[in-house]
């Protein structure tokens, strides 16, 4: 009798534990669906604000990482750029735009980290400034979210040829 009473204990703990199981992987789930959800609208944001930045005529590759924390108030820190043109981290017009459409929307506090990166025609970024992107975000990757990058690929300006046509 005392085999088929630890047997049952057995089977009642495996149900426990999937149960529990079960659950914890449901709350995991549901907060990445939330960090996919703001991560798409920051993505967009950025991407919005920066290529109508007249950014469009910039004549070379770069990598920025930025830092965007939200409590009350969204606040860019900067944490590497390639470049000081690359610097958005205190570009007033993305910050603006950043408090405008995540104030609201985004209801809880939230930290992530966002790569992007500047393609200038079919040129990418150096195979230096990628390695050094890659190293700075394994050390962030522990710590913080870290959304996938925001890819912006500008053009030379194009000008009218005389006839204006």
């Amino acid at each position: 009798m005392p085999l088929v009473y630890l047997g049952y204990q057995s089977f009642e703990m495996k149900k426990i534990l999937f149960i529990n199981l079960f659950i914890g992987c449901a709350i995991f789930s549901s907060g990445q669906g939330g960090n996919r959800q703001y991560d798409s609208l920051i993505k967009r944001i950025v991407e919005r604000s920066i290529i109508s930045d007249g950014c469009a005529g910039c004549v070379d590759t770069g990598v920025a990482l930025l830092k965007i924390i939200k409590t009350d108030n969204i606040v860019m820190k900067s944490i590497y750029a390639s470049s000081v043109k690359y610097d958005y981290a205190n570009d007033s017009n993305l910050l603006k735009r950043l408090n405008e459409r995540g104030r609201n929307y985004i209801q809880e506090e939230y930290t992530v980290i966002v790569p992007i990166y500047f393609y200038y025609s079919d040129k990418k970024p150096s195979t230096n400034m990628m390695k050094t992107m890659e190293d700075k975000l394994k050390e962030i990757a522990l710590t913080t979210h870290v959304m996938e990058p925001v890819i912006i690929i500008t053009y030379e300006t194009q000008r009218k040829m005389e006839s204006g046509r």
